[in-house]
This record gives structure tokens, C-alpha cells and sequence, in this order.
């Protein structure tokens, strides 16, 4: 009885072990604002902790000793191989994804390969032989002389060579391992006074970015008064050039992106209001000049088949949806800066943004034009659409306050509170919101979508609609009309249907196939009076195109008109009415306006 009870004591011990480990990682998960998270060093202590309690669980656990010994090994390599995964984390160095396609430049570090990558390269050697004696505390005067001569060398540059050697550097490296040496040997903050304070007037654009995604990398904790050196960054910067820094920010294609640099990890309110209203205060500056337009989109059932539409195969990126995304980026003139596509999305961003990073991993891979920023949801909102749109709601207003010279136009769906969200954008006076496009999946009733088209709601079953009402209202130009009705009939092509879907393909290829004969058949609306170019798309090569890839599908019974060639173009007085401030306008002036001939949805017979 005696071994009995000592057994059931054990194992009751075991799982009171095991219940407390569990309680740890979920606190340290839970909240990426606690002390543990305020810097790496605290960070690390608390995994060397947790996975020595860990091994010493397993070499109590109550088996025998080859099992324990095995487990006990098991165990041991895994700590060694997280530590030192722990230990190697964000220290790539920072990409500028600028191209020249993007907005006149080049990667600049395939531009700056000679001096500069010399010595950044000598800077580098220099510190991994610091990384050697990664101890807490270091007193080798071998290595206070390797600190003070990294620091020497960033003095004797000059401001050019400066700006392209931190293209090359690894800063954040660089900021974990040098050190302050007490009372006299201040290392570290002789390189951040250097860098932040007083050569901060001679730093590009380029290097503020590279210096902010380092002190995002380190942790605030582990560099005196960051939070104040990051409102000096931002405010040292003005104009074209405070457009430049802030984009750059949101190019790292990581969770590390503007919005959570300042809404989520600086804590002083104070600092915060400073940085924003800098930002007021410089775009009330371009008020003379034609704003940039971003493009916030949803993910999920607008961009990608992926929840409650179930006329697609699943997983399919909607046809037409990157050319659109591109046209309205480039807008009308075809002059716009490329980069401004951020996606509102309700998933969350999750632990040290795993989740979001995820996302951005499937972004890549999604064949979009650019690079995208993501402003992520919650766990805690993830359910319920009221939830949904009110979280998308406060993450689009601190972004509108990030950037208060563009204007927005925004992307989303009919299945998760998007067109509550949009009405809630309407509300915010500030914001200068284009338009809204609802990619209707559920059938949204006719009237809805007629009163909703008076504050530049639109609703769309297939990208080239979409387009055919941006291009309506002035977002995107006749030629990337076209492009988004060639790429919509390309992708088309390239879905595959299963054989007993063949009546949703040709519902698709239906209501593709009505966009471009109602653009042939309105051609005073959509067609432009100047003088075509050779290289010029038109509306007739591109039915022909589309009658030529699908001929084998355009005898199918749901092909067969008439066709409803109304149902994309919007009515003068709606358009003109339309530009009006959606504030001004009451219930009464819905009802001023006749409904186009739009067949709704929800009245068709689902495909």
C-alpha cells in the first residue's frame, strides 16, 4: 500500500508539474506587453528556466531508466536547438523591396557594392567576434577595444558612405552586442547618439528605416529612451520624404510594421500624439497636390475562395482580382506609386505575429504585384461579424491616422461584417474614403445594393464589374479596364472545374461574359473619345478572345440570353450625386434615384 500511495503521488505530482508549466507558457503567450517580453535577455532567462524545469521533469518522470535517460537526451536537444533558434531570430538584414518598377529605385545595396560593402563587412567580422563572449556581463579589454572601433569607424564616415554601409551592416546584431561598460566605457549609447542624435539630420529615408526595424527587432528595453528617439526619427522627417519612411516601414513583409510600432509597442501616450500629429501637420501640406490612393482589401472570399463562397473551387485566387488591385494602384494616370496595397484582415496576428507572418508567406505566393502591409484582427474578435467589423474598424482608423494624406478605397466581402465596416468608414469625417467594393457572395437584396451605390458602396459578383464601377467613378483608366477584362477571362480559363460543376463554371463565365457586352453596348459611357494607340486593348478583340477560349461552354443552356447589359452602369445623376460628402445625405435622398435594371443575385436560381 505503501509504494502504492508513493506511486499515485508521484504521478499527482507529475501533473501538478506539468498543469504549472502549461499555466507558464500560456502567460507568456497571452500578453506580449508583460515584463517578460521587454527584452530578449529576459526572454531567454525565461526559456532556460522553463526548459530546465522541463528536464527536470522528465528525469523524475516515473519509468524506467533507459526510457528516462532517452527522453532526458530528447529533451536536452530540443532545448539546445531552441535556444539557439532564439538566439539567431531577427537578425537578417533589413530588405528595401524598391524596385525600379516600384518607384524609381533599385535595391540599394546592389548599388552600393564597393566601399560600403567593405565596410560593412569589416564592421561585421568585428562583431562576430564579439558574439563569442555572449555573457551578460564582458570586461576583456580585447573587447571593449573591438566595440570602440566599430563606433570609430561609423564616426570617420561620411554622410554618403554613412547612409549606404547601414544598407550593409546587421544593426540589429550590432545593438545586442555592443555594450555599456560602466563608469567610463559607454559603448552603446555612444553609438546611439551617434546614430539617433547627432548625425540623425544626414540620414536618408532608407536608413531611419533600417534604424527603426532594428529597434523593433532588440526590443524597446534594451536601448535607453527608444521610445523617444523613434518620435525624433519621425519628426526629423518632413514631406515626400515622411511618405517614403512610413512606407518602408510597412515593406519588411513581417508583422513589424508601422501600425504596431505605434500603436502597439511604444507605450507613452504622450510620444505617440507627438509622432501622429507630425503626420497631420506635414499632409496638411499636400493639400495642393493629388494624394496617393491606398487599397485596403480583405482576404478571405476576396481575394481567395476560402470560407462560405462555394461557387468557385476552393483555395482559387478570383480572376481578375491582381489586375484590379494593380490598376487601382497605378489609378487613372497610370502614374501612381506602386506599394499601397494593405490588407484589413479579421485574422489575428498571433504570438510574435506567427499567424501574420504565415499570411504574408501565402501573400507571396498569391502572384500580387507588390509587396502588401497587413493589418491583422484578434483572437478575442474573431467571432461574429458585429466583432469582426468593429476590430477592422479600429485598425483601419489608426492606419487613416498613420497616413492622413492618401485617400482609401476599400475591398471587401458580403460574409463578414465588411459592409458594416465600410458604413462605419463612412462615419469618420477625416478620412477621404473613394469607394467600396462588395464582392457579393450571399446575394445582397437589390434595394440594399441600390441605396448603398448613393455613398460609393458597390456591389460585384466578378472582378471586371468591379473594375467597370471604379472606372466609373475615376479610380483607374479605360486601358486598365480592359487589362482587368483580359486577366479576369486568362484566370477564368485557368480554374478547373470538376465535371459535375460545369453549370457553375458557365454561371461565371455568364456573368463575365454580360460585363463586356455591357461595356460594347454602352461605349458613349465607358469608351474614351481620344484616338486609340497600336498597343491599345479594345472591348471587341477581348469578347472575341473570350468567345474564341470558351466556345465549348457558350452553347451551354445558361449562356443563352438575353443578357442584362445594364447591370454595371451607374446612372449620371447617382455618380454626380455620389461625390457628394455621404455625410450630408439623408434617408430622403435615397430615394431619389431610380434603381438600375440590376438583376439581384439572391433572385437567380444559385450555380
Amino acid at each position: 500500500l505503501k509504494s502504492i500511495n508513493a506511486k499515485e503521488k508521484n504521478q499527482r505530482m507529475i501533473f501538478y508539474y506539468i498543469l504549472a508549466l502549461f499555466i507558464a507558457i500560456l502567460f507568456y503567450v497571452y500578453d506580449e506587453q508583460s515584463f517578460i517580453h521587454s527584452s530578449d535577455r529576459i526572454e531567454m532567462f525565461f526559456w532556460y528556466l522553463f526548459l530546465a524545469s522541463m528536464n527536470v521533469m522528465v528525469f523524475f518522470w516515473p519509468s524506467s531508466s533507459l526510457i528516462r535517460f532517452t527522453l532526458l537526451f530528447i529533451s536536452s536537444a530540443f532545448s539546445f536547438f531552441l535556444v539557439r533558434h532564439l538566439q539567431n531570430s531577427d537578425r537578417s538584414v533589413r530588405y528595401i523591396p524598391f524596385t525600379a518598377e516600384t518607384d524609381g529605385f533599385a535595391d540599394l545595396r546592389l548599388k552600393t557594392q564597393s566601399n560600403s560593402a567593405k565596410v560593412g563587412n569589416e564592421i561585421m567580422y568585428i562583431c562576430s567576434e564579439l558574439e563569442k563572449y555572449n555573457l551578460s556581463f564582458r570586461s576583456n579589454p580585447k573587447i571593449i577595444t573591438a566595440e570602440a572601433g566599430i563606433i570609430e569607424i561609423f564616426e570617420s564616415l561620411n554622410p554618403s558612405l554613412l547612409n549606404e554601409v547601414l544598407l550593409h551592416v546587421n544593426l540589429p546584431v550590432l545593438l545586442k552586442e555592443i555594450r555599456d561598460h560602466p563608469p567610463r566605457k559607454n559603448h552603446k549609447q555612444r553609438l546611439i547618439n551617434l546614430l539617433m542624435v547627432k548625425r540623425l539630420s544626414q540620414l536618408t529615408p532608407y536608413s531611419k528605416a533600417v534604424i527603426l526595424d532594428a529597434l523593433q527587432k532588440v526590443g524597446f528595453s534594451t536601448v535607453p529612451n527608444v521610445e523617444r528617439h523613434i518620435a525624433d526619427i519621425f519628426c526629423s522627417t518632413s514631406k515626400e520624404s515622411l511618405t517614403l519612411l512610413k512606407n518602408l516601414c510597412d515593406a519588411g513583409g513581417t508583422h513589424r510594421d508601422l501600425q504596431r510600432l505605434i500603436f502597439f509597442e511604444m507605450r507613452s501616450a504622450q510620444l505617440r500624439e507627438k509622432i501622429v500629429n507630425h503626420f497631420q501637420s506635414e499632409a496638411n501640406k499636400f493639400k495642393d497636390y493629388k494624394s496617393e490612393l491606398k487599397i485596403l482589401s480583405d482576404i478571405d472570399d476576396t481575394l481567395c475562395c476560402k470560407l462560405y463562397d462555394r461557387r468557385w473551387p476552393w483555395g482559387t485566387i478570383y480572376p481578375g482580382v491582381r489586375q484590379f488591385y494593380r490598376e487601382l494602384d497605378i489609378e487613372k494616370d497610370e502614374a501612381g506609386r506602386v506599394g499601397d496595397l494593405v490588407f484589413l484582415t479579421a485574422r489575428p496576428s498571433g504570438y510574435k505575429g506567427i499567424v501574420e507572418n504565415s499570411t504574408h508567406a501565402l501573400l507571396k505566393s498569391s502572384g500580387l504585384h507588390t509587396q502588401p502591409s497587413i493589418l491583422a484582427g484578434a483572437t478575442t474578435h474573431f467571432l461574429g461579424n458585429s466583432r469582426m467589423a468593429v476590430m477592422k474598424s479600429r485598425n483601419f482608423g489608426q492606419y487613416a491616422q498613420l497616413y492622413p494624406e492618401y485617400r482609401f478605397a476599400f475591398i471587401g466581402d458580403s460574409g463578414q461584417g465588411d459592409v458594416a465596416l465600410a458604413e462605419m468608414m463612412l462615419k469618420e469625417e477625416k478620412i477621404k474614403l473613394e469607394g467600396v467594393f462588395i464582392h457579393d457572395i450571399n446575394g445582397t437584396p437589390t434595394e440594399r445594393q441600390v441605396q448603398l451605390k448613393v455613398f460609393r458602396i458597390f456591389f460585384f459578383t466578378n472582378y471586371s464589374a468591379a473594375g467597370a464601377y471604379a472606372y466609373q467613378i475615376g479610380l483607374i483608366g479605360f486601358q486598365g479596364l480592359l487589362r482587368i477584362f483580359q486577366g479576369s477571362i486568362r484566370e477564368t480559363k485557368a480554374v478547373s472545374f470538376s465535371a459535375r460543376r460545369k453549370n457553375q463554371q458557365a454561371a461565371r463565365l455568364r456573368d463575365l461574359y454580360t460585363v463586356l457586352l455591357t461595356v460594347q453596348k454602352h461605349s458613349s459611357t465607358f469608351v474614351p473619345t481620344s484616338e486609340p494607340r497600336k498597343t491599345d486593348l479594345s472591348i471587341k478583340e477581348l469578347i472575341h478572345e473570350f468567345e474564341e477560349e470558351f466556345k465549348d461552354l457558350m452553347s451551354h443552356e445558361i449562356m443563352r440570353g438575353p443578357f442584362d447589359t445594364e447591370m454595371v452602369v451607374l446612372p449620371k445623376g447617382l455618380l454626380k450625386r455620389s461625390r457628394d460628402s455621404p455625410r450630408n445625405l439623408s434617408s430622403s435622398d435615397l430615394l431619389g434615384f431610380q434603381a438600375p435594371n440590376v438583376r439581384s443575385p439572391g433572385n437567380k436560381k444559385k450555380m
